[in-house]
């Protein structure tokens, strides 16, 4: 995938700014994720940072290949709007709705990098139900990142407030568990 994102690259000036998406098509399945959440960041490059640009770009590939496109686009914007979140929060609602906690999560999990975690919790916070789930989700991967001590991950993750969000920050796992497999 590093290849076809480096190709991509070179392309980046002659191409109309949705094209950079086809490119994600010659990736396996499993990286469509990520090919579209870094590839995104090429159109965002080639509209002058549109917002809407990117939106159409996702727009135009698959719904089941939106979420990594969403993403891309709040994990890319997170400099331009890291002291106005509630401005990234509107920017994200104005895509299509169904990938705006995507985007949201996107900005999220690059915002902790920016700041803290405490900002990080704190714009979790500003999100509905569903949103800051996921949102916390990434707050608690970041603090397992930070440190291994199951002590200093409980406290990092009290930040998240609530005991519901506490939970989900102190369960989340960094990598997903793999199917136990029966042996033959």
């Amino acid at each position: 995938m590093e290849f076809t994102i480096n190709v991509a690259r070179a392309q980046s000036s002659d191409r109309p700014p949705a094209r950079h998406l086809s490119v994600c098509q010659t990736v396996k399945p499993d990286e469509y994720f990520d090919c579209y959440n870094f590839l995104i960041g090429l159109v965002g490059l080639n509209s002058g940072d549109s917002v809407p640009a990117m939106f159409a770009a996702c727009r135009e590939i698959l719904p089941s290949d939106r979420p990594g496109c969403y993403f891309g686009i709040g994990r890319g914007l997170t400099s331009l709007y890291v002291e106005k979140e509630d401005d990234l929060i509107r920017v994200c609602g104005s895509g299509e709705s169904a990938f705006s906690t995507d985007c949201v999560v996107g900005f999220a999990s690059v915002l902790v990098n920016f700041t803290s975690l405490d900002r990080g919790f704190h714009f979790c916070g500003k999100l509905n139900h569903a949103a800051r789930i996921r949102c916390t989700e990434k707050m608690g991967i970041a603090i397992r990142l930070r440190w291994s001590d199951r002590d200093r991950i409980a406290v990092g993750c009290e930040k998240a407030g609530e005991p519901a969000y506490v939970q989900v920050c102190r369960d989340v796992k960094i990598t997903p568990e793999k199917p136990q497999t029966e042996a033959p």
